[in-house]
């Protein structure tokens, strides 16, 4: 069967069905049956990186394809989270890595940052964007991920461990792994480094700003290095680890929320897995019938015309334009019948939506709602942060940290 994406394009015309087909080929690997990379070693405390993977970013569906894409913007919410959660579990299993987080926010506190984007996600298919970029500003790679899920996937599922779309998750960890392992012990040493220096840099930039150097093509080096026990140094070093403890309490509620979404997520998509392979079924039954019916009628007509009328082929021409009418009538009932499933596939991911709940938790006093306004509590944070460390230096009080603006 043809995918989904190629299918959808069926009605345009010749030109425009080779231009969608060639930027599909460009830039979308399909995901073969995949084994994560395990580190046969313990990695050496100073060549692991840490990673910072963010709340991923949805498409959404040009108007009357959601149902045909298992589209719910509720589902599609917790997708957001769910997906980068699984995601540094798979990373945190094979070694590789050092301390991995999903952040709410992109920030300049993590030596390596993994945004995605969920282009299309239901029980039977997975496409994603996936983009890794270092602290410096290099982008390793940027890359689209599609997978397809079948009866056996779900058989072999493990929470924190396996999903249906398991190989995705391995894909993009051994590609990670293989940008890694071209980095030499040096350059790992330097990401490390400037990581701290642009933290640092963030909480006060009058004094640290003139530690790093933005170069031409907007990637940021070191122009030299604040001494060993310089104690400004250190006391932005306090104020990360607080930093880190704030992330760390969001992972928990992320670990919490990925927890209990396990269970009605892995029914939804199964659910839909079933409900789209009665759609197929029904859709190819009832294209055979319809080819069918118009034949028979087609065949009727002709047999009339080579017998001029004849009355014993009249009979067998009436009977053939009969029952080539109704193999079309019952080929129309068909695709009614697949109208419907589409429509119990979106009830689905209603009834999935209403079973996630948004949860809150007190953080250094503060009330932070992780659904919707985690993002502006992390950035009120990160301000705070900022004015302990100007409150414990004595520094002259300086703009909000540049990272706790918005994205956009």
């Amino acid at each position: 069967m043809l995918p989904k994406k190629t299918r959808r394009y069926l009605h345009l015309g010749p030109l425009l069905l080779l231009t969608a087909l060639v930027g599909c080929m460009t830039n979308t690997e399909t995901v073969k049956p995949t084994d994560a990379l395990f580190a046969q070693r313990q990695v050496p405390e100073a060549q692991l990186l840490d990673v910072g993977i963010q709340v991923f970013e949805s498409t959404t569906p040009e108007e009357g394809d959601e149902a045909e894409n298992g589209y719910n913007p509720e589902v599609r919410k917790a997708e957001a989270h769910f997906i980068p959660f699984h995601l540094k579990n798979t990373l945190q299993l094979t070694g590789h890595w050092g301390a991995v987080r999903v952040t709410p926010l992109q920030g300049d506190n993590v030596d390596v940052t993994v945004t995605g984007t969920i282009l299309e996600s239901n029980g039977e298919e997975l496409l994603v964007e996936v983009k890794v970029q270092d602290i410096t500003g290099n982008t390793w790679f940027v890359k689209r991920y599609r997978a397809e899920a079948t009866d056996a996937s779900y058989e072999k599922t493990r929470k924190g461990e396996r999903d249906p779309f398991q190989d995705l998750y391995n894909a993009v960890c051994n590609d990670m792994l293989a940008y890694k392992q071209r980095l030499a012990p040096p350059d790992i040493r330097n990401l490390r480094r400037v990581s701290k220096l642009k933290f640092a840099a963030d909480m006060a930039p009058d004094a640290f700003g003139g530690y790093l150097q933005r170069n031409g093509d907007g990637r940021y080096s070191i122009k030299h290095l604040p001494a060993a026990d310089d104690p400004m140094m250190q006391r932005a070093m306090r104020i990360r680890e607080r930093d880190y403890m704030l992330i760390d309490t969001v992972n928990q509620y992320y670990s919490r929320f990925y927890d209990e979404m396990w269970e009605p997520y892995a029914k939804w998509r199964e659910s839909y897995l079933d409900e789209a392979k009665a759609k197929h079924e029904l859709e190819r039954k009832a294209l055979t019938r319809k080819i069918l019916g118009i034949a028979a009628i087609l065949g009727a007509v002709a047999l009339e015309s080579s017998n001029g009328g004849n009355s014993n082929t009249g009979t067998l021409r009436d009977l053939m334009v009969v029952g080539g009418a109704y193999s079309f009538k019952t080929g129309m009932d068909a695709s009614a019948d697949a109208r419907i499933h589409a429509d119990a596939l979106r009830e689905l991911g209603a009834s999935f939506g209403a079973d996630i709940q948004p949860v809150v938790l007190e953080v250094e006093g503060r009330t932070v709602e992780l659904h919707g306004s985690a993002e502006e509590q992390y950035r009120e944070w990160r301000q705070l942060l900022h004015e302990i460390f100007v409150a414990e230096t004595g520094l002259k009080p300086a703009a909000a940290p540049a990272q706790a603006a918005s994205p956009e």
